[in-house]
């Protein structure tokens, strides 16, 4: 197999194996929360509601892309479709990297 070929998807299986492994990051059930609530309510919230220390305080939602699309992965099949969109984003991101790196060495590669 040529190494164009096989440096991608030994990369490819790399990540989403890191993105499967590991869901459970202590922010990721806010920002699905969030998302949640943002889809049912039809706009962003204002506020910060989940928090021990800070609730009522004002919320900058920067985050609100992120949030929507877990929201709407976590609808889809739970925490499943959160870890496989997880996956998909790192793989994109990873051979993206790749591909581009690739493209710019030209014949040097």
């Amino acid at each position: 197999m040529r190494p164009q070929t096989l440096i991608p998807l030994l990369l490819a299986l790399v990540a989403s194996k890191l993105a499967l492994a590991k869901i459970g990051d202590v922010d990721l059930p806010w920002h699905v929360r969030l998302g949640l609530d943002a889809l049912a309510r039809g706009h962003l919230p204002r506020t910060v509601e989940y928090s021990w220390t800070a609730t009522g305080v004002d919320y900058l939602p920067n985050d609100w892309l992120a949030e929507l699309l877990l929201a709407v992965a976590y609808r889809v099949d739970g925490w499943h479709a959160v870890a496989l969109l997880k996956a998909l984003v790192i793989i994109t991101l990873v051979l993206t990297i790749y591909f581009g790196s690739w493209l710019r060495a030209g014949s040097n590669y």
